[in-house]
């Protein structure tokens, strides 16, 4: 939209359009690739990369990194090295604590921040729930544009933040990048509206990470269709992370008036013994009054049909095959 020549490569699939660039054959000296990078297996590590957008960094993937500090020595090569070899520049979050760490590494010339804070390049002005998204005013190198963004939550305000932040270190018009953001449909299974179960809108996503689950049910509970409750459906992925980490999703349940957790979604790892999903029950039952361990599909269906009512939301979240939540309570197309 901008008129600089892009591919991208990233792991969903984008709403009216391809989750791919083209053939690199095809692809000129000048075309800019926008890369999701993977810190999962180290991947980000040797990528040649000329810029970076770090969204935020959050505990995950420790049967690679160790532990947090781990992943943050990763991050802070790689921003190092796009400053040394790239040529930058590095966007990062002032409203995620962690970036700090980054930051403290570069010179501060490298850095372009996006979000709240007064110090930002991009600054999120304020935004508010619509009946299709979010409105979003936002502050670029103290210009003011105002966004309608057909997505939800406040975490795609800061999504919206941080791409501006990028795409004009790149050369690209503010005007241009505001059309562009307005005309986006969005990412599937991102907070992705499947249909109708019992009066109550049943929402499909991603989220299976603490921080994101709570964005998540933080835009249900904004969402303008909400005259209920919201029933959160949960399920938890990979042995090895819920071995480690079933205690950190204790408290981002809190915008769930009724929360589901079914069992562990294996994504090609081994079981460990005495590793399920109620560890992740047991915790959230800690700190909520509502909780269900539901380990089969079917339990997950009785439980849901129980809760939900008309005006409801129900959100199912993870990333494995929760995917066909809607499908398997009957839920009516929108």
């Amino acid at each position: 939209a901008t008129g600089i020549e892009t591919a991208a490569y990233i792991g969903a699939e984008v709403r009216g359009g391809t989750a791919t660039g083209p053939q690199t054959g095809s692809l000129s000296p000048s075309t800019v690739i926008v890369v999701e990078a993977d810190e999962s297996d180290g991947t980000i590590e040797v990528l040649p990369l000329h810029a970076v957008a770090v969204t935020n960094v959050d505990v995950d993937h420790l049967d690679y990194w160790g532990d947090l500090d781990g992943i943050v020595d990763g991050f802070v090569e790689v921003v190092r090295r796009v400053v040394v070899e790239g040529g930058g520049p590095v966007v990062l979050n002032s409203d995620d604590a962690t970036s700090a760490r980054l930051a403290a590494a570069l010179p501060e010339d490298a850095v372009r921040w996006f979000g709240s804070d007064a110090r930002c390049n991009v600054r999120i002005v304020r935004w508010c729930p619509t009946a299709t998204g979010i409105e979003v005013v936002i502050a670029v190198d103290g210009a003011e544009a105002t966004c309608s963004l057909p997505l939800r939550g406040g975490h795609n305000a800061s999504n919206l933040a941080c791409a501006v932040a990028l795409a004009t270190a790149c050369g690209a018009d503010l005007t241009s990048c505001i059309a562009a953001a307005e005309a986006f449909d969005g990412v599937e299974r991102r907070f992705s509206e499947r249909g109708t179960c019992d009066g109550a809108l049943v929402i499909d996503d991603y989220a299976h990470l603490p921080a994101e689950i709570a964005a998540a049910l933080s835009a249900a509970r904004e969402h303008p269709g909400l005259a209920g409750r919201v029933v959160a459906v949960f399920q938890p992925n990979r042995y090895h992370r819920i071995a480690v980490m079933a205690h950190e999703y204790a408290h981002c349940f809190g915008d769930a008036d009724h929360v589901v957790i079914t069992d562990i979604y294996a994504s090609g790892t081994e079981p460990i013994a005495g590793v399920t999903g109620r560890l992740v029950a047991d915790a959230v039952s800690r700190v909520h009054r509502s909780v269900v361990w539901a380990p089969t599909r079917a339990d997950v269906v009785g439980a849901v049909h129980a809760f939900v009512r008309p005006g409801d939301i129900c959100v199912g979240m993870g990333c494995g095959d929760i995917s066909t939540l809607a499908a398997d309570l009957g839920a009516e197309p929108l």
